[in-house]
């Protein structure tokens, strides 16, 4: 590059050493830069440099700015829309099922509308967007707040009549990331260097980056693979996942079916990445490698298993007594590992495997030889019509295949719980053995009555059995496409407060106070309990859309805790990680009907999260919120200068269950963000922290904000935020310590997650 000089000729008087040329001249540098030019063509030279160095300096403004947009992208009702999508339509899937006959050699779940609903939804897409794209135009994002958007999007949906409810919620939260960009760009300072871009800009890559997100709703709600996944090349593999590919198929552990959190937070990244791509052709890439990622494969192993039940279920109610159905079983235990998560996740496992599925399809043949035929599928059948007639309408199934497929259950339940044992423990024959006859007697206590089951019960099975009740396969509607099951039996229980405030729901609020919320007013309350397990492919659209009046909102995991304190019996509840619909192990859901009280529609979680490590000081906000029945109690201590019970008040708000939620949503805050704000094990010490701090604060704050929070009280918007600003000396505190002073306090209105 020619350097020109401007100084001017006074410059030199009195400076002897200055170089005797003209005001405007070329440096001896730039001169010898132009002669290199003339003998040597810049086409010809080649950098050994990688396209993408960047410098140091360079790497850590691109990761700050990343860090800016996703603290701000991160939203729960993003989050929330994308799992109703998915429910609504997982079950319009399943209704959609060929009705089922005894004839039929299996069910038939429709595929081909799958492009038919993309194009629609983008349709849809194409007109919301385009118009709002059309409203704001040239405005940078900056200049939008959440308030705007949401009104003006609010106008456009109302003129639209969507064909799933929950688009309209989607529609709503990506927009908001319009505005969330704006303060991420702000907030790592591109505004004063000219990078914010215009809002029409930002909507266009929101509508490039909904393909692919829509195309993993569908793959999710169906069951779908994608198509990266590849199955070892065995013979069971084969058997298993029905296709071959060259090489070993060795990978390393995979989540083929993710969970909505990790599908937000890629749509996130990917977003960020197509805002701030440096080209045109880096954010299309960006977009292109989205699609491929969310392409899935023809491979249904849902699917597969229903067809492979109703085919078992068939061939057990024909089979001649006391025949071992050995061949029959070898077509069932590979369909049934096929949609095992163990084994999608991590197809090189199948090999390991192999021996002990071929030990389970000839012990399993053995133990229920003398239980097939039609004598012993109707003698199965009759209590199992008793138990659940009432409750599940079983009276007109037929007797020989209600029998058989509480045997085909059992087998089942039995092959998944020996299969997903650790590696190491299938190498001992004596452990598989052993497991394989404790298995299946607890999967026999649990979905074959008492009647026909032996006294001597093994003390694992007799904790499975029920009294007068059964696990059968749900919902009947779509037999036999299943996709949960459900005890026969509606459980009365009579809950004490003391019971419901130890109860934690997944929003992070207590059974007691989404009761009180819910309109009770007296103790005990008197409920019915309805209890559900998970099956491979279950979504909570599926419990929804076939039990009466329920919505997606209203169940809850069962866990031992919930067990104990519901029913007395802590084993029937059950403890997996965080449940991944449509995946992971079995898991028990409940659902409390209170006669005479309405659901609440929709619930709002205790706490959101967000996490500014962009900052010299990372700061640290925490959204408290307090539903309408709390804010008004709040407000009636405050006015009656109770402050002791505003101190209760709160701290029943902050029960050791809140905390617990509290952690959680930390540490899922961490994990959003580029290497992690910090540990997760510290999530639960930093709860503690965060909570003592906040009750701290509101006992000094809230007498002097009586008035505040009776205003925010009163207006017209659900609910009331307290909103707490931590901050950490620096980068390294935030990873290892606590906030360095009290935080600051903000009253609003409504339930805020800004």
């Amino acid at each position: 590059m020619t350097r020109v000089s401007t100084l001017p000729n006074d410059a030199y008087e009195g400076d002897t050493t200055a170089a005797p040329f003209a005001a405007a001249h070329v440096s001896v540098e730039a001169a010898r830069s132009d002669a290199v030019g003339a003998t040597v063509p810049m086409a010809s030279l080649s950098s050994p440099f990688s396209d993408g160095f960047v410098s140091a300096e360079e790497a850590d403004r691109d990761a700050l700015t990343t860090a800016a947009l996703l603290s701000e992208l991160g939203d729960e009702r993003f989050e929330e829309a994308l799992q109703a999508l998915v429910g609504e339509v997982a079950a319009a899937h399943l209704r959609a099922a060929t009705p089922w006959s005894p004839d039929a050699s299996a069910p038939v779940l429709p595929a081909s509308e799958f492009e038919g609903w993309l194009a629609r939804r983008l349709s849809e897409a194409d007109d919301v967007l385009g118009r709002l794209g059309e409203r704001f135009a040239d405005r940078p994002a900056d200049s939008l707040s959440v308030e705007e958007v949401d009104t003006a999007t609010q106008e456009l949906l109302e003129q639209r009549d969507l064909e799933y409810p929950a688009m309209q919620q989607l529609f709503g939260s990506l927009v908001r990331k319009v505005a969330g960009i704006g303060k991420g760009i702000a907030k790592a300072g591109l505004a004063a260097v000219g990078k914010v871009l215009p809002t029409g800009v930002i909507l266009a890559a929101l509508r490039k980056l909904l393909d692919p997100l829509l195309r993993w709703v569908l793959r999710k709600a169906t069951n779908r693979l994608p198509v990266s996944l590849r199955p070892a090349a065995s013979a069971l593999a084969k058997r298993v996942l029905r296709e071959s590919a060259p090489g070993d198929g060795a990978q390393g552990p995979r989540t083929d079916l993710d969970s909505v959190g990790e599908a937000s937070h890629r749509f996130d990244t990917q977003l960020a990445e197509v805002v701030l791509a440096p080209s045109d052709s880096a954010a299309e890439q960006t977009v292109a490698d989205a699609v491929q990622e969310a392409e899935w494969s023809e491979h249904d192993p849902v699917q597969e298993l229903d067809e492979a039940r109703a085919r078992l279920v068939g061939q057990l109610a024909e089979a001649a007594s006391g025949e071992p159905p050995a061949a029959q079983l070898q077509q069932f235990v590979p369909a049934v590992m096929a949609a095992m998560p163990v084994i999608r996740a991590g197809v090189g496992l199948i090999g390991g495997r192999e021996r002990v599925a071929r030990f389970l399809e000839a012990g399993l043949a053995k133990l229920i030889s003398g239980y097939v035929g039609p004598a012993a599928a109707k003698a199965l059948a009759r209590p199992i019509v008793d138990v659940g007639m009432r409750a599940l309408r079983l009276e007109a199934e037929s007797a020989e295949l209600l029998g058989a497929e509480a045997m085909v259950a059992t087998l089942e339940d039995t092959v998944r719980h020996v299969l997903s044992l650790p590696q190491e423990s299938l190498d001992e024959p004596l452990r598989v053995e052993a497991e394989l006859q404790e298995a299946f007697a607890e999967s026999a206590a649990r979905h074959l009555p008492r009647e026909v089951l032996r006294a001597d019960l093994p003390s694992g099975a007799r904790a499975e059995a029920q009294d007068g009740a059964v696990w059968l396969f749900m919902p009947r509607a779509t037999r036999p496409c299943f996709r949960y099951k459900k005890l026969s039996r509606v459980l009365p229980l009579s809950i004490s407060r003391i019971q419901a405030g130890e109860i934690l729901l997944r929003t992070g609020e207590t059974l007691e106070g989404h009761l009180l919320d819910a309109g009770v007013r007296s103790w005990p309350v008197e409920a019915d309990l309805h209890l559900y397990e998970t099956l491979p492919g279950t979504h909570a659209g599926h419990l929804a859309a076939f039990e009466d009046g329920a919505s997606a909102e209203d169940f809850e995991e069962f866990t031992p805790e919930a067990a104990a304190l519901l029913v007395g019996r802590p084993g029937m509840g059950r403890r997996v990680p965080t449940w991944q619909p449509g995946g992971g192990p079995p898991r028990r859901l409940f659902r409390l009907v209170v006669p005479g009280v309405p659901r609440r529609r929709r619930r709002t979680s205790r706490f959101v999260v967000r996490i500014d490590p962009t900052a010299a000081k990372p700061l640290l906000r925490v959204h408290f919120r307090l539903g309408e029945r709390e804010a008004h109690e709040l407000t009636g201590h405050l006015a009656g200068a109770a402050m002791r019970q505003v101190v209760v008040c709160i701290r029943a708000a902050l029960s050791p269950a809140a905390r617990r939620g509290l952690a959680r949503r930390l540490a899922k805050g961490s994990e959003r963000l580029p290497g992690g704000a910090f540990p997760a094990e510290r999530a639960g010490a930093l709860a503690e922290h965060i909570s003592e701090a906040i009750l701290s604060t509101l006992a000094k704050e809230l007498p002097k904000a009586a008035a505040t929070v009776r205003t925010a009280a009163q207006d017209p918007a659900s609910g009331l935020t307290l909103s707490f600003t931590f901050s950490f000396a620096d980068k390294g505190s935030l990873k290892s310590g606590m906030p360095e002073a009290a935080p600051t306090l903000t009253i609003r209105p409504g339930y805020r997650s800004d």
